[in-house]
């Protein structure tokens, strides 16, 4: 069995570097040497005037907020293997423009200095806010090619990220890798133009936004890939396409959600070029409470837009794949699929059913205990778009399968931070009212599980003992609590769980369900 691990903490940690330089909002001055944490500077502007021209350099802010009153100057242009990073992440750290102008820009221009940027090149760990784009990537020269992570970004009047290249697509190229972003209460989630674009996007949630979750406009070649994120509740579409003067988009999804969105999940409106043709591939995703689910309009009769829908399900949309055109072509195709109004059912494994998400009216489009998507498929090394092992045994019957669709559904869910004084809760799915016991142990998921008459047991067995005995629930999980107690000594110490549920589908009755565990922080 996959053992899952459940993150229920996150502690930020920077690996030190030889050239290593330090900012602080709070305690800083610019008069100091920055060359430590106890003699930083106070601004970002001031660190990026000072350190070196050249070489690896990492600026380390410490928490705050950095704006204009501190004396930020925007933009913030980063040079080729600069590492911007928030070592106490997002939440504590924060740029804020002043309503207009970009907060940084990674840009290789023929005009300016034409440099290339590599993917050491990073900006990490903050909370950007408040100006027209978070973040501007260009380039009319050479490649640019930086990495961005663990940041939110919110409240951008433009987009949150604003990703280019043009004008000399020949020579540069924009490939910017992103990494648990967060983009929400944007204009636009991420705004994708011009020519030779290929952005990279995994853990990624482009969700609540004013517009599109993505705009994606171009006159050459866009090539998009996405892996476990989400483009939720956006009031716009999911990704919105527009491409003129042989302008094409090509996008690769896995395990991702595009849901609940005004427009479009994915909608190619009237192109306006003289040859254009989208390609799209969505694999184990969910598509669905969007105006539209997949659509493509190609106005060229020559061009053949494409579209692959792999164990994905696609369900309660305006239209779930439209397939009209304005005189072009689109060739779909469905494998594996749940397809809510029927379309492309009853060959190459497809069918219609409810899915019986836990909350679609809510925005949770996970599956519910008895949904016709789980266990559908052979075991699968993907993870899903929560991060957990696919190939958990979600209907209790003691073979571990992976479900179709963006999410995993798992028997036995663990919410909370695991710190000191705060709740945790955990969440027992099967058979309504089923007899239940949820099992535990004082030390970490076995690394061998133990095979049982009803399926592996992931505990350690010789520390394993009974926690509670309760009953499973299945459109609504049931919930036990407890209060973490605020004991200096239990911090470090790392607890697991296992819940064993009476399953008719179990060949003995009963049934193990997934693994959880916690390490509990301060």
């Amino acid at each position: 069995m996959k053992h899952l691990h459940v993150v229920v903490a996150l502690a930020w940690t920077t690996p030190a570097f030889a050239s290593d330089w330090y900012v602080d909002a709070v305690n800083g001055s610019n008069a100091n040497s920055g060359a430590t944490a106890t003699a930083a500077w106070r601004t970002i502007t001031h660190a990026m005037a000072n350190t070196p021209p050249s070489g690896t350099q990492v600026i380390h802010v410490l928490p705050g907020v950095y704006d204009a009153a501190l004396g930020e100057v925007f933009p913030i242009t980063m040079r080729p293997d600069l590492q911007v990073v928030g070592d106490a992440g997002p939440t504590l750290t924060t740029i804020a423009g002043a309503g207009s102008g970009n907060l940084f820009h990674l840009e290789s221009l023929v005009q300016g200095a034409g440099w290339m940027i590599p993917a050491t090149t990073e900006i990490r760990g903050f909370t950007l806010r408040n100006a027209s784009n978070a973040i501007l990537i260009w380039s009319n020269w050479a490649n640019v090619s930086p990495t961005l992570a663990d940041l939110v970004i919110e409240s951008m009047s433009s987009a949150g990220v604003w990703i280019s290249a043009g004008q000399y697509p020949c020579c540069g190229a924009s490939n910017a890798t992103f990494a648990r972003v967060r983009i929400r209460s944007c204009a636009r989630g991420a705004l994708v133009t011009g020519e030779s674009v290929s952005p990279t996007f995994s853990d990624c949630d482009f969700s609540a936004n004013l517009g599109p979750g993505m705009s994606v406009i171009t006159g050459g070649n866009v090539t998009i890939s996405m892996q476990r994120s989400r483009i939720d509740l956006n009031a716009g579409a999911g990704i919105a396409l527009d491409a003129i003067n042989f302008g094409g988009i090509s996008a690769t999804l896995s395990d991702c959600s595009i849901s609940g969105n005004v427009g479009a999940a994915w909608g190619a409106g009237p192109d306006t070029g003289l040859a254009v043709a989208h390609h799209a591939s969505f694999t184990r995703c969910t598509i669905a409470g969007n105006s539209i689910g997949v659509s493509a309009t190609n106005d060229n009769s020559g061009q053949f837009d494409t579209l692959q829908l792999i164990d994905s399900i696609v369900y309660g949309n305006g239209d779930d794949i439209d397939v009209s055109t304005s005189g072009g072509n689109y060739t779909p195709t469905v494998s594996g699929c749940l397809i809510g109004d029927g379309d492309f059912s009853g060959a190459n494994g497809n069918f219609v059913a409810n899915p019986l998400f836990v909350n679609a009216a809510g925005g949770d489009w996970r599956l519910r205990f008895g949904s016709p998507c789980i266990d559908l498929r052979p075991v699968s090394s993907a993870l899903d778009l929560s991060g957990n092992a696919r190939s958990v045994d979600g209907d209790l019957n003691t073979l571990e399968r992976a479900d179709i669709g963006a999410y995993e559904h798992l028997p036995l869910e663990l919410v909370g931070t695991a710190q000191l004084g705060t709740l945790v809760q955990w969440r027992l799915w099967g058979p309504q009212g089923a007899p239940a016991v949820l099992y535990w142990s004082r030390s970490a998921i076995a690394g061998s599980p133990t095979t049982t008459p009803f399926g592996q047991l992931d505990l350690p067995p010789s520390t394993t003992s009974i926690y509670r005995v309760t009953t499973a629930g299945a459109v609504t999980p049931t919930v036990l609590q407890r209060t973490i107690p605020a004991a200096v000594f239990l911090v470090g110490q790392t607890f697991s769980f296992q819940s064993l549920v009476d399953s008719a589908s179990a060949p003995n009755g009963k049934a193990y369900s997934n693994p959880v565990q916690f390490t509990v922080m301060p």
